[in-house]
């Protein structure tokens, strides 16, 4: 009993007394136990680099070493499950395969950081003054998504409660869908806060977070005009929120952030941006910087890029809209639009639609790439191409294959 040192234990975190500071007790040991007692010490700082040649079974059993419960150190346990999710892509790898060399070192470094969290002290109380709102920012990433809630006081700023990360493993995310997925793991996160504070007066919740394209689907409310994925995700959104209590704000003003990526350093964690949520620690709401998602489709102030082409694009004006765009898919898209806006109206004048120029969209690619081919054909007359090239013309336009495939 370590009572009279003035510590203790909290679910999984150690309870200095005297200074009323939770820390983080992230002990690791790869020896065995004999009846229930390790056979090696702990391992610390000084002995990550003497770790001999993980393997996967190994990175496993890391892995599950650590518990937070309270949610204060999901940056740097997310790292090593990121990690570990990255491993058991590869389907050759065995369990007791040792791992490459480059995972070796990304483990190491993961593992060292973990180390040095231990002496992070975060406060057990959290004295609310006056008005007090729940902030929640939430943020998603190809490889995880997650969510950060701070409590906020006139007077007092913003603190630390607790933070969810989930690994989003084989089952693909596209960006939008993953940011999706944060928006409604906030939510649900926001339930969990009010249901065990519900001796205290909240005036409201506050989400935040750096996607527009998720913001706009929650301002428009329209969950049964999106696919299935957005539409459950809004419907069940909408049915614990409002629109009004859902803001925009920059990339790198997002706390939610760091749940998302691996190797956050402890020195991260260490900071006002994660402790106190940046700039959520100013008092006065009215100068964060954010903005009502039912605000965001305003474009005032926002440059339009326009580009004028005729109803038959001709070679330079396909090329100079590629260059406008940066973008092959944008310029196929404009054309086949283009294409069916002019053959409707002529049809409206003339009765019947002649043919469109671009009906389908082999015509719009074989297009574009006649768009180019004066520069083709002088590649090939001047065999400025790699001779690993087998080149064949097909309807007038030169076609390049590579012998390795």
């Amino acid at each position: 009993d370590k009572s009279d040192e003035g510590e203790g234990k909290y679910l999984g975190l150690k309870w200095d007394r005297k200074c009323d500071l939770f820390y983080m007790n992230f002990k690791l040991n790869l020896g065995g136990t004999i009846r229930g007692k390790r056979q090696e010490d702990d391992l610390s700082i000084e002995g990550v680099e003497l770790l001999h040649p993980l393997t996967k079974r190994e990175v496993l059993r890391l892995t599950c070493q650590f518990y937070d419960s309270a949610g204060l150190g999901t940056p740097l346990i997310i790292g090593l499950r990121i990690l570990y999710s990255q491993i058991c892509q590869d389907t050759k790898l065995g369990m007791r395969d040792v791992l490459p060399s480059e995972m070796q070192v990304k483990i190491k470094t993961i593992v060292l950081e973990l180390l040095k969290g231990k002496s992070l002290g975060f406060p057990r109380q959290i004295v609310f003054n006056g008005e007090t709102n729940i902030v929640i920012f939430f943020d998603g990433s190809l490889s995880a998504y997650g969510a950060v809630a701070y409590a906020h006081s006139v007077g007092k700023g913003g603190h630390l409660l607790t933070s969810t990360a989930k690994v989003i493993g084989r089952g693909k995310y596209s960006p939008p869908q993953s940011e999706m997925a944060a928006a409604l793991l906030a939510v649900r996160l926001g339930n969990k806060i009010k249901h065990e504070l519900s001796d205290i007066v909240i005036n409201n919740v506050l989400f935040i977070g750096d996607s527009q394209i998720v913001l706009n689907m929650i301002a428009r409310g329209r969950p049964a005009r999106m696919n299935v994925f957005f539409g459950c995700r809004v419907l069940a959104i909408l049915a614990d929120s409002l629109a009004s209590q859902w803001f925009w704000c920059g990339g790198p003003d997002n706390p939610a952030d760091l749940t998302t990526r691996p190797g956050c350093s402890a020195r991260e964690l260490d900071t006002d941006f994660w402790r106190q949520g940046g700039f959520i620690s100013t008092a006065n709401q009215e100068n964060w910087p954010i903005t009502p998602c039912l605000e965001l489709n305003n474009t005032d102030g926002i440059e339009i890029k326009r580009t004028d082409i005729s109803d038959q694009p001709d070679h330079g004006c396909i090329r100079k809209l590629i260059k406008d765009t940066v973008s092959l898919v944008r310029t196929t898209n404009v054309l086949v639009l283009i294409s069916s806006m002019v053959a409707r109206f002529r049809a409206r004048k003339s009765g019947t639609p002649p043919p469109a120029l671009y009906d389908t969209i082999s015509k719009v690619k074989l297009s574009i790439l006649l768009a180019f081919k004066a520069e083709t054909d002088s590649l090939i007359e001047n065999k400025r191409v790699s001779k690993h090239l087998v080149t064949l013309r097909v309807n007038g336009v030169w076609m390049a294959a590579d012998r390795s495939f």
